[in-house]
């Protein structure tokens, strides 16, 4: 699933959370050596799926480590992302170039928790929501939550600055199984000419799925589509109208 959510330059590799995965290599055991059964098997489900990515980019029993800020540690010139959730692990991960960061992010597909809506969703969301019917198998706010968790995966490495909910907006575009991201502050992150963040989103009846990328130049044909969405999102914004809880 999650690998329609990418151009064909970035590796996607999927597996089912509740199978017992490959051991992990032995240079990985320290990162999760004080972890509980479940987070070891998430872990190194996660770790499993890496390895089959990388190895599709010619790199082979290379050992993700975990850096400070608990992401994982990629060879020099990859950009990758892990997500894994109820049922679900998922990897993306290209060589570095047209391509700078990548987030990809997977929740179930129940709506997000009423109590949360507020500090994820920023007020012009809130207001598009109201106007549009709610996507397949879920709500607009548990797949913005998803969105703006994809968008801190993918910058992270370059953020210069904590980034709350609010401080990313979303405009989906719902028949594109597209979004527009934009910050309504100062950037997060330092120039880089024409540096561009863009989203894509899916949906089955058990998750939702988002996957984000951050790219200086047009990495295919179809990426073009997002100039409207940003422009739509610049609109939008003159106009009425995470820290992430599986970052490994």
């Amino acid at each position: 699933m999650i690998a329609q959510l990418f151009p064909d330059a970035v590796h996607t590799v999927t597996a089912a959370a509740d199978r017992e995965p490959p051991a992990l290599l032995p240079a990985e055991e320290p990162c999760i050596s004080r972890a509980v059964a479940k987070r070891r098997r998430e872990f190194a489900a996660g770790r499993a799926c890496a390895r089959e990515a990388l190895a599709q980019l010619g790199i082979h029993d290379f050992p993700l480590l975990v850096g400070p800020d608990r992401a994982p540690v990629w060879p020099r010139d990859i950009v990758g992302s892990i997500t894994h959730c109820a049922g679900f692990v998922g990897v993306a991960a290209a060589r570095a170039g047209g391509i700078r960061g990548i987030g990809v992010d997977a929740e179930d597909a129940r709506p997000l928790d009423p109590d949360l809506v507020e500090m994820i969703c920023a007020p012009r969301e809130l207001q598009w929501m109201g106007t549009v019917p709610p996507p397949q198998h879920t709500d607009w706010p548990k797949l913005l939550f998803s969105a703006k968790e994809a968008v801190y995966k993918c910058i992270a490495p370059r953020c210069e600055r904590f980034l709350a909910f609010h401080d990313v907006e979303i405009t989906f575009q719902p028949a594109a199984g597209r979004f527009a991201v934009r910050f309504p502050g100062a950037s997060p992150f330092p120039p880089l000419q024409h540096a561009r963040v863009e989203g894509r989103f899916a949906t089955t009846a058990a998750h939702v799925f988002t996957g984000v990328l951050l790219t200086t130049e047009s990495v295919t044909q179809s990426h073009q589509t997002f100039q409207a969405c940003d422009a739509v999102a610049r609109r939008g914004s003159r106009e009425p109208n995470v820290q992430s809880d599986n970052p490994l």
